[in-house]
This record gives structure tokens, C-alpha cells and sequence, in this order.
């Protein structure tokens, strides 16, 4: 693998920190993403609108010993575009709706997170998510799932840099990371 003098570490580091500084600068106190739900009433409900607000994207070090499997999880949606096995195109230079749903319920006191990770870049992103989204159709389908599993993260512009990144929803708890793969990836233009 191709290693990186201390120079360009430090630029590539000034850049997520800067550009991390900025998102959270640039978000409005108290807003929540929004997001057409007349196609799902049915299926996600948002809970209070005094749910917790999403963090912004940060660097984060891959963990150094393995990671346990979690197996009920979906990325679903990236804007009104339903995953699948190609990835999808994320628009760097504007807001970016996420939308899934993560099943902890076996875990002591889990957070929450979504995770890009650009192997060959060297970018490993996550952002907190807070699950605030009812889901009758995840405890029909996963017997003792909580009824609150979803979540619709609004990712503002410029929070994640141009790459090819594989996405994945990751618990953590008891010092331990757990990780739910859909086999997902975005494309990150300008």
C-alpha cells in the first residue's frame, strides 16, 4: 500500500478537520432533515420532533481487532433512490438524505453509526445516527425489534470528500464494534 510522508498526512488530516468544522458550523439549530413521506406512511414514522439532532461526518480510526457481525440492519434509501447492487451517486455540493434502519436490541446501550470508508483514498467517515423513525414493517418481519430502528439522516453539502466509498451501519457497545453490511456503495462527485 501506498504510504504517505507526514506531509501529506497532515494535509489530508487539515482537510477533514477543516471540512468538519465547517459542517457543523453550517448547520441550522434544531433542523431536522426533511423527507417525502406520503410513499411510506405506513412504514416510517417519524417519532418527537424532539428527537436528538445527527453529529456531523468525522475521521475515524478502523478498529484494531475484529468486528462482530450485527445481521438485522438496511440501508434503504440515498434521497428518493431505493439501494441496490451498483452504487449510487452522492452530490458532494449538496445535502444528502439517508435513510435505513439497524436492530441493537441484543446490545447494551449501542451507538449508532454510519460509516464510508474509501480504502484507497485512506477515508474512513462516519456520522452518529439516532434512531427517532418508527418501523411496524421491521417488527413484523424481525421478531423483537424495537418499534423505533429507523433513521433519516440529512448529510449537509460538502460533508463528504469526492471518492468511491462502501457504506455500512456500525454498533458499538461494551468497547466492542459491531458491523450490519448491506453491500452498499456511493460514488461521491462534485
Amino acid at each position: 500500500m501506498h504510504q504517505l510522508n507526514s506531509f501529506e498526512r497532515a494535509i489530508r488530516l487539515g482537510l477533514i478537520i477543516g471540512t468538519t468544522l465547517l459542517v457543523g458550523a453550517c448547520q441550522e439549530p434544531g433542523h431536522q432533515g426533511s423527507a417525502d413521506k406520503s410513499a411510506n406512511a405506513s412504514v416510517a414514522q417519524p417519532v418527537a420532533s424532539s428527537a436528538p439532532k445527527n453529529d456531523a461526518i468525522a475521521a475515524y480510526t478502523p478498529p484494531a481487532v475484529s468486528t462482530k457481525p450485527l445481521a438485522n440492519c438496511n440501508l434503504e434509501y440515498l434521497g428518493t433512490t431505493l439501494f441496490g447492487s451498483q452504487p449510487l451517486t452522492w452530490r458532494s455540493g449538496q445535502p444528502n438524505l439517508i435513510k435505513g434502519w439497524i436492530d441493537g436490541s441484543g446490545l447494551a446501550s449501542p451507538s449508532y453509526w454510519l460509516r464510508f470508508d474509501d480504502a484507497s483514498a485512506g477515508h474512513h467517515l462516519q456520522v452518529r445516527i439516532n434512531l427517532t423513525v418508527q418501523r411496524p414493517d421491521v417488527v413484523s418481519t424481525h421478531t423483537g425489534s424495537p418499534l423505533v430502528s429507523g433513521f433519516e439522516l440529512n448529510v449537509p453539502a460538502g460533508s463528504l470528500p469526492v471518492g468511491e466509498y462502501h457504506v455500512y451501519l456500525a454498533a458499538i457497545a461494551g468497547g466492542q464494534t459491531y458491523t450490519c453490511d448491506n453491500g452498499r456503495h456511493v460514488d461521491a462527485a462534485p
